[in-house]
């Protein structure tokens, strides 16, 4: 049996996925921190350089946290507060709703918390909320420990009543409260929970249908968040407004699409948080974004628009922070109508799209290209002996002539103006569109707000007659749990699901099932090998480029990290 009383222990697949993910050589080499002004100062805890000219980086492991941490201000900061540009409104303050990761990673982590955590700057899982958990022997019953003493941010206890609602309220249809927001997200990630008891009152324990390669690692998602179950009952549909977790910040204040105010949360459990305020700001546009960091409206954004990101490099103000992390961007084709029911229809887009233009030319390379519905941060479990469709508009052509698609077909795109993980999407559409043009595809965009084009897109392409649109993940810690929710034919729009393209292979959907059930490494990789081959053979969607994450802050931000998850948390952050 594993145990985890010992904080630094891990289940056997959370080493594994640590080992993989941290130890890639493209981690190492872009975990970069760069200092932007005359000197470093002190930027990087606990091994800092000697102070250096501007123009020489910084860089260190990815699996050190030291090395990914800025270094904290005196204690005097502690009342200050710090303003953070959000590419999105966050949808919902409720861990059971979102459908975003501007959601899921960049605010929930500071108000909600789960059984485990992700370790700083690693896929390793450590306890959070739970002391410390064991794991039985048939790795089928997770057992964990709660803390003692912690409560929400109502007062009430988190206890083991607490962590049994919180998982039922979003597993059991027939729970009282029953809610999983517009997404089954928790029978995604928790769907193989077979029963959830509590033990005694600081013990619960999970006992799983079959095994679940991810389900540990699926914990630390803010998804599992555990809520006050007295909040949740007294709110009813307006918790998601109310948000009581028990993390180190509390909503203070929510004014709709201006700002979002978080306060520190006194009656916490662990270190508190440093900052007296962490305040969000939607700002959907990329270049104001950019102008309120300049002008000091806000004091740090993430997903910056490539085209400045030399300009902050240059901005001896500012400090720039970039990091990969296993991020997929890819277009979704419509397969249940004409033209995209043809393959060679898809395999001409493919053809027709110059990727590598694309990312050199608008993205600045700050994504990598991407084949594979696994990016290449999971090797050994990606591989890259997979059909790929380099430019050649001349095969798209000949490909497009064979199926019989007369120049000037017009196909409608749609696109949204932001949103987490999508990079500059507008910019891209627009070059995608172009180069359809040229091979004879006249696509129609449709520019949508991110919560506008969320509705649409989650209704269903054919339902609003789309035959193309965009799409981004953030895999998380394993490389199945996403294929599973956009290639699995269980997870066609129509049963809530993510599956947008409407795809649909038994081989395939025996691969995503088989895989997430493997724990022998060896037999893992060979069947997601086989997924991707088959999957980069049928063309459902075209992966195309993987994102490194990229921020910038003022100088006298401190303590800011990025985490290879895409996670960000501020309690230990301060500014002056």
């Amino acid at each position: 049996m594993a145990d985890t009383s010992n904080p630094s222990d891990l289940t056997e697949a959370g080493t594994e996925l640590a080992r993989l993910m941290i130890s890639r050589r493209e981690m190492l080499r872009l975990a970069t921190f760069t200092a932007l002004s005359g000197t470093f100062g002190s930027l990087l805890a606990g091994c800092a350089p000697p102070a250096a000219p501007s123009t020489a980086p910084t860089s260190a492991p990815a699996a050190t946290s030291a090395a990914m941490t800025t270094t904290s201000a005196p204690a005097t900061a502690m009342a200050a507060s710090i303003v953070v540009g959000l590419v999105a409104e966050p949808t919902s303050m409720d861990p059971a709703h979102p459908t975003d990761n501007n959601t899921i990673s960049r605010v929930h982590p500071n108000v909600f918390e789960t059984l485990v955590k992700f370790k700083q700057g690693t896929y390793e899982v450590e306890p959070l909320v739970a002391e410390s958990y064991t794991v039985s022997d048939d790795n089928l019953t997770y057992t964990f420990k709660i803390r003692q003493g912690i409560t929400f941010h109502d007062g009430t206890p988190l206890d083991a009543d607490a962590v049994v609602y919180s998982f039922e309220r979003q597993l059991d249809p027939n729970h009282p409260e029953a809610d999983t927001g517009p997404f089954p997200f928790a029978s995604w990630y928790y769907g193989s929970v077979d029963k959830l008891e509590k033990v005694d009152e600081r013990t619960v324990a999970f006992t799983l249908k079959e095994a679940f390669t991810p389900f540990i690692t699926n914990l630390a998602i803010t998804i599992g968040g555990i809520v006050s179950p007295t909040a949740v009952k007294q709110e009813r549909a307006g918790f998601s407004e109310a948000g009581i977790g028990s993390g180190p910040f509390k909503l203070k204040s929510w004014d709709k699409s201006v700002k979002m105010t978080l306060e520190r949360f006194d009656g916490y459990w662990g270190n508190k948080a440093r900052l007296g305020e962490l305040i969000y700001r939607p700002i959907v546009d990329e270049q104001t974004r950019i102008t309120e960091l300049l002008s000091g409206g806000v004091q740090l954004v993430t997903d910056l628009p490539p085209d400045n990101i030399e300009q902050i490099k240059q901005n001896p103000d500012l400090v720039y922070a970039e990091l990969p992390g296993p991020h997929a961007w890819f277009l979704n084709f419509n397969m249940k109508s004409a033209p995209f029911n043809d393959i060679k229809v898809r395999k001409a887009v493919a053809y027709a799209i110059n990727r590598q233009a694309i990312i050199t030319d608008l993205l600045k390379n700050t994504g990598t290209p991407l084949h594979s519905c696994i990016p290449e941060a999971f090797a050994p479990y990606y591989t890259p002996d997979v059909t790929m469709y380099e430019y050649d508009p001349e095969k798209a052509r000949a490909l497009l002539s064979e199926a019989g698609i007369a120049p000037g077909t017009r196909i409608k795109f749609l696109v949204t103006e932001s949103g987490s993980g999508m990079q500059s999407p507008k910019v891209m559409g627009e070059a995608i569109q172009a180069d359809l043009a040229k091979v004879g595809i006249e696509a129609e965009i449709t520019v949508l707000e991110w919560g506008a084009y969320l509705n649409v897109y989650n209704a269903g392409l054919d339902a609003g007659g789309y035959h193309l649109a965009q799409m981004s993940w953030f895999y998380g810690a394993d490389p199945g749990v996403v294929p599973q929710a956009t290639l699995h034919s269980k997870n066609w729009p129509t049963n809530k699901g993510f599956n947008a393209s409407y795809y649909a292979n038994p081989r395939v959907d025996e691969l995503l099932d088989t895989g997430l059930a493997e724990r022998d490494p060896v037999k893992r990789t060979a069947i997601y090998h086989e997924l991707q081959r088959i999957v980069a053979d049928e063309l459902p969607n075209l992966y195309f480029d993987s994102q490194i994450q990229t921020a910038a802050m003022a100088k006298t931000v401190k303590g800011f990290v990025l985490h290879p998850s895409f996670e960000q948390r501020y309690v230990d952050v301060t500014i002056g």
